[in-house]
């Protein structure tokens, strides 16, 4: 029988718990300052860095990154160094028994915000465009847009906010009225009686190039492009037809109160009920009407607002 020296478990342990030890001592704790950082400081509690994006590229197992207060505007997770250029990497990180620590700051409030301020992605300053809209130039795409903490609307009609919890409200979207049908892929809202809030006639602008979200054919919702209209006109014509989306029409067939038949219509051609058919208008200038609404043109580049 083969007998091992105590004192080989011992040494072995020790070894163990120096390695550990020395993993531990040579941990580092970096910290974060968007008030007062610099990313060619080392980093310290009297030099932080500025951005976090920065600090948590040169993190290691076991080391500690605290945030001092504020708002942050970049990106938090691990990154790789490539030149000046940052790429997403699990590297280092992956140490289940020495995790990274990222923390705020003790008693202090730290922010991350998806946002970037528009003096940082544009260029020149604000200029009036007309009545009461003003626009700027970017230097950037955007999809959204924020006062403050507040959610500002893509320009639309029939008008609904997010301020106020309309944006919810499907009384907001426009219905097509009883006489609404379906001829070669053009839909004509002709009932301004009941629904005047939607009468895209009265509506005093040229929809062409808007963006259309269409609920219609039993709640199935759509995004189309309008393709054709004229101020003043009660029709429109829009990609429905040509995206192929749609494969057979709403409603074949007109039909009364009663259930009687009074029209077969002919292929290409439909009815849309009003309780089954809503639809608004987004992305386009001539929609921009009221406070809190904007609208960005990729092509020019300009911002209105």
């Amino acid at each position: 029988m083969v007998h091992a020296s105590p004192s080989k478990y011992y040494l072995i342990t020790m070894i163990i718990f120096l390695l550990g030890l020395q993993t531990r001592l040579c941990a580092k704790e970096y910290y974060v300052s968007i008030k007062d950082g610099d990313n060619s400081n080392d980093g310290s509690k009297e030099h932080p860095f500025r951005d976090v994006s920065w600090a948590t590229a040169k993190l290691q197992p076991g080391d500690t990154l605290i945030i001092r207060g504020g708002r942050y505007h970049d990106c938090i997770g691990p990154w790789k160094l490539e030149g000046k250029r940052r790429r997403p990497t699990v590297g280092p990180w992956h140490d289940p028994k020495n995790p990274v620590t990222i923390r705020a700051a003790e008693g202090e409030t730290v922010i991350f915000d998806g946002t970037l301020p528009i003096k940082d992605i544009s260029e020149g300053n604000w200029e009036h465009y007309k009545g009461g809209i003003w626009r700027i130039k970017l230097t950037r795409d955007i999809w959204q847009l924020f006062d403050g903490d507040e959610i500002q609307t893509s320009a639309r009609w029939p008008n609904a906010f997010w301020h106020d919890g309309s944006i919810w409200d499907q009384n907001r979207w426009a219905s097509f009225g009883d006489n609404t049908y379906m001829k070669n892929r053009e839909y004509i809202d002709a009932d301004t009686k009941k629904f005047p809030h939607c009468d895209i006639a009265k509506a005093g602008f040229d929809a062409t190039g808007a963006m259309i979200i269409m609920n219609i054919s039993n709640y199935d919702t759509y995004c189309e492009v309008v393709t054709k209209h004229a101020k003043g006109s009660p029709r429109f014509r829009t990609t429905f037809n040509k995206t192929g989306t749609i494969r057979a029409l709403p409603i074949t067939r007109g039909v009364d109160r009663n259930g009687k038949i009074t029209r077969q219509f002919k292929k290409g051609e439909g009815r849309l009920l009003p309780i089954f058919n809503l639809f608004f208008l987004e992305c386009s200038l001539a929609l921009l009407d009221a406070p809190t609404e904007w609208y960005y043109d990729k092509k020019s580049k300009y911002l209105y607002f």
